[in-house]
């Protein structure tokens, strides 16, 4: 069944001469990975820089039932970076988003909102001037409640330490990672009860908080690996 879907490159492979296979999450379908036939040629329909990490796209795709590779038959850019791919921090933040989805999507099938929450948080970045330096905390914040793992913000004078297992702040403190302190807890429940974007942090409090949401995200995304893109964001950022 040929279909059309709007969707955000995640990740391309070459494997031969000018065959790819993309994966990407689509609004209507969630992940699919394709293969696709890619050239610079102007008479091409899937051009090369139309299939880099994070391009926003409309798509023509072949779609078959229990068919793991689906087939991409063409392709246009809906929006296009002018910023995004120029900034160097900006450059981190996005690898390092573009990192946080390939290990937390998983679903085959459509999630509108939470399609929406991406495109609209990668425009963002690529068009705010200011207030930046917080923003892929930001991300994987707001990822949380659209994965379904929305840490409770439970937080008080009696339960001041987070516990990463639960996903709550408890009266007792763990060693982490199975828990924060009592200064990484009172990081999270400012970042859970205010908008992290606006908070002045200082380089050690955002990598404080930075490793304690990844902690958190290791409990409760399943695979979830260490990640290759956090050494150049830490140099970047923070």
């Amino acid at each position: 069944m040929q279909v059309k879907d709007k969707a955000i490159v995640l990740q391309c492979t070459k494997y031969d001469d000018k065959k790819y296979i993309i994966k990407l999450f689509t609004e209507l379908h969630g992940i699919v990975t394709c293969y696709a036939r890619v050239s610079s040629k102007y008479s091409s329909k899937i051009k090369k820089a139309a299939i880099l990490p994070l391009t926003q796209i409309d798509v023509e795709l072949i779609v078959k039932q229990n068919k793991d590779i689906q087939q991409l038959n063409e392709i246009s850019c809906n929006y296009i970076y002018t910023d995004l791919n120029k900034n160097i921090k900006k450059i981190s933040i996005a690898q390092f988003i573009n990192e946080i989805l390939n290990k937390t999507l998983k679903e085959h099938a459509g999630n509108a909102h939470l399609f929406e929450f991406i495109i609209n948080s990668l425009r963002f970045l690529n068009e705010t001037e200011n207030n930046f330096i917080n923003f892929h905390h930001y991300f994987i914040i707001e990822l949380l409640s659209h994965l379904g793992i929305e840490p409770i913000n439970n937080y008080s004078a009696l339960n001041k330490y987070f516990d990463c297992r639960e996903g709550r702040f408890c009266e007792h403190q763990l060693a982490f990672p199975l828990g924060l302190n009592e200064v990484q807890s009172q990081l999270l429940y400012n970042s859970l009860s205010n908008n992290i974007i606006e908070q002045t942090l200082s380089n050690t409090e955002r990598k404080e908080l930075l490793e304690s949401l990844l902690a958190y995200y290791r409990f409760h995304v399943p695979g979830f690996t260490e990640l290759k893109s956090i050494e150049v964001l830490k140099e970047v950022t923070i």
